[in-house]
This record gives C-alpha cells, structure tokens and sequence, in this order.
C-alpha cells in the first residue's frame, strides 16, 4: 500500500509554530483555506488587542500561514 504524504497548514505566530503561552499543542489544518481564515481573524484581534492602552508600547504580532508534509515515522 503506498504510503502519501500529508500536507498541513499552521498558522503560526512571528515565525514560531509554538506560542510562548502555549507550547504543549498546536492548531492544524487540512486545507489552506481554512487557515488562511483563520489567520485573518488572530491577525485582527492582535490588531484590537494592540489598540487597547496597556499594549500600545508592545509590537503587534504578524500572523502568517506555514505549510508542511506530514511524513510517517515507519518511513525512517
């Protein structure tokens, strides 16, 4: 049977796929339209977040969506 590789999207966070806050799971998805909704709407709440008066000294985060292929570990 042979075996595919799997194509799947992150959105990730300044270049990390790991969040300062959360890196134990990341968020994945089958299909980049679907990420890239995703990323438009952190993107945007980043932005309000970075409105708000106790952030504005902070740098907004940029949201970006990455893709990689999923390889099976019996193919090592």
């Amino acid at each position: 049977m042979p075996r595919k590789f799997k194509k799947i999207y992150f959105v990730v966070e300044d270049n990390h796929i790991f969040s300062k806050y959360n890196y134990f799971s990341i968020e994945t998805y089958h299909d980049r339209a679907t990420a890239e909704r995703i990323c438009i709407t952190r993107q945007q709440q980043a932005i309000t977040d970075a409105q708000q008066y106790s952030k504005k000294d902070k740098p907004i985060p940029q949201f970006k969506v990455h893709a990689f292929y999923l390889v099976h570990e019996s193919l090592f």
